[in-house]
């Protein structure tokens, strides 16, 4: 039995867990990948993003590795963003320019007026003043330069969140600090500790055996992916399927994303008597204006299904 977000009555037999313990996080990126006009990766260690005036299109790289102009239609079918070039090539890097600047230089003289030159007193010092004319016509100390847009790929994120040992009297946990993340973040749920009688199971990475990652898509789907926001295919896909799986329900423009881990049963038996199930909760608002969905994160754990 669940409690839905909202509900009153709590059925007597949903409540959390003795003895678990998790904690989750949402990645902040610290580390980018460059790229150079032939879509090769420059080879250097960045922690700033890359600008640059995108020429290429969106296009769409499916799990099994095919490029497509749109994304799936079947919300198991995981992709990453890719991009199609101006010679209808596709490619994993975006195809871009460097930025052309649009606004004019010219030089104040002392008389006040604008000039092409600089201008110099008797012993050769500059004494005009730079100056930007806008494409608007206004005049700036800065240069008028074209809009960019990122061009790097994010490549490692550092991971924030609390830390929660339920009490029993527990149903729903707000996560502080993710509340309204964005479509676009990377989440980490690691399970510190399984639930009374039972045994954490291995369905991350060898590094981080008790530790899953997950996206959201532009439909508001979860994918599991790596830490580096990679969306897992194959084995690694296979392991993780075995122990977690997401529910999705909609309800009144609210999307609500149930992730539940089934632990491994231990020699204890657990209290209640019921099946080791471990539940997080993702609630969000669907912004239809927006053409987004904003997550704020609440957790929730059960004994009872």
């Amino acid at each position: 039995a669940t409690k839905a977000k909202g509900d009153t009555a709590v059925p007597p037999t949903s409540h959390l867990l003795a003895g678990s313990h998790f904690k989750v996080g949402l990645g902040t990126p610290n580390g980018y990948t460059w790229y150079d006009k032939n879509g090769n990766v420059d080879g250097t260690d960045h922690t700033e993003p890359q600008y640059g005036v995108i020429l290429s299109t969106s296009a769409y790289k499916w799990q099994d590795g095919s490029y497509h102009d749109n994304p799936p239609t079947d919300a198991s079918t995981s992709y990453v963003p890719a991009y199609k070039w101006n010679d209808g090539v596709y490619h994993d890097a975006p195809q871009w320019r460097d930025p052309v600047e649009l606004s004019t230089k010219k030089y104040r003289w002392t008389d006040g007026n604008l000039h092409d030159t600089e201008e110099y007193d008797e012993v050769g010092r500059v004494i005009s003043v730079v100056v930007y004319i806008w494409s608007n016509g206004d005049e700036r100390d800065t240069p008028e330069v074209e809009e960019t847009e990122v061009i790097s790929k994010v490549t490692q994120y550092t991971f924030a969140g609390p830390s929660y040992i339920p009490t029993p009297d527990d149903i729903e946990i707000p996560l502080v600090g993710l509340e309204g993340a964005a479509r676009s973040g990377i989440y980490r749920v690691e399970e510190l500790k399984a639930p009374n009688g039972f045994m954490l199971p291995s369905f991350g990475s060898a590094a981080e055996p008790h530790t899953l990652y997950f996206t959201l898509d532009i439909n508001g789907n979860a994918v599991f992916c790596d830490k580096n926001a990679v969306p897992l295919t194959g084995a690694d896909l296979a392991r993780i399927s075995k122990y977690v799986k997401f529910e999705t329900t909609t309800s009144q423009g609210v999307n609500t994303l149930n992730l539940l881990v089934k632990d491994e049963p231990g020699n204890e038996l657990p209290k209640s008597g019921g099946p080791g199930t471990t539940a997080f909760t993702v609630i969000g608002a669907l912004i239809c204006a927006a053409g987004a969905v904003g997550y704020g994160i609440n957790a929730r754990r059960r004994d009872s299904e």
